[in-house]
């Protein structure tokens, strides 16, 4: 089940978080098809993406944590947050991630060193 999307301006991709089965799909915008499907953690649901260093990140609600997804080859690494992650969004301003953690009612601040 699709829940949120992001567009990575970077390689025109969009990314999907898809609920039920644990995945992100990830759709060409040129020709509307289905180019890959990558397994992030339980639960995905929110997504943001962070134009500076080409990285989208999933929130897993169930699971607990970010997946971050790297938009140049797809890799995924994993970041431990607060229990229900739920709401994302990236800040150009600082070039930090915020995460709304709902179960354990805290924010997780997500720091990266680029530019």
């Amino acid at each position: 089940m699709p829940s949120s999307t992001v567009y990575n301006t970077a390689n025109g991709l969009v990314y999907v978080s898809n609920s039920g089965s644990n995945t992100v799909s990830v759709l060409n915008t040129t020709t509307n098809s289905l180019v890959d499907v990558i397994p992030v953690g339980a639960g995905p649901n929110g997504i943001a993406y962070n134009p500076n260093d080409d990285k989208v990140y999933v929130t897993n609600s169930i699971s607990g944590t970010i997946s971050v997804i790297n938009g140049s080859s797809n890799t995924v690494t994993t970041i431990t947050v607060g229990k229900t992650p739920i709401g994302i969004i990236y800040n150009p301003v600082s070039n930090s991630v915020y995460v709304a953690n709902s179960g354990s009612n805290i924010v997780t601040v997500i720091r990266e060193n680029n530019p």
